[in-house]
């Protein structure tokens, strides 16, 4: 598994991941051999980057998981808010397009 969480994008082992209070299991509905590459090159450049504890959307030095999701999956075109002082994604957006059938996820 990959997360953002603790201190940065990092693996973590299955048992892990799935330990936590809080885990989403994204899948892209198709996607072809080229566009799975793509998205593993994606994932891959996410990797060690420093854990946002401040959810500042502007921060591309730093990620929370949903922030994390968006750099992989930049199509889901998740709403940014304006929340606490900053531009922010809300987990529970992403949750809300996925049951709707908003997006690509299953």
């Amino acid at each position: 598994m990959i997360e953002a969480a603790w201190e940065d994008v990092h693996f973590s082992a299955y048992e892990e991941g799935l330990s936590q209070n809080k885990t989403m299991i994204l899948r892209p509905a198709s996607r072809n051999l080229a566009g799975k590459r793509k998205l593993l090159r994606r994932l891959f450049a996410q990797l060690g980057k420093r854990f946002d504890n401040s959810a500042d959307y502007l921060d591309e030095e730093r990620q929370t998981c949903i922030e994390f999701i968006d750099a992989v999956y930049p199509g889901l075109n998740l709403p940014v808010r304006y929340v606490i002082g900053r531009l922010s994604l809300i987990p529970d957006d992403l949750v809300r397009m996925a049951l709707d059938g908003e997006n690509e996820l299953k």
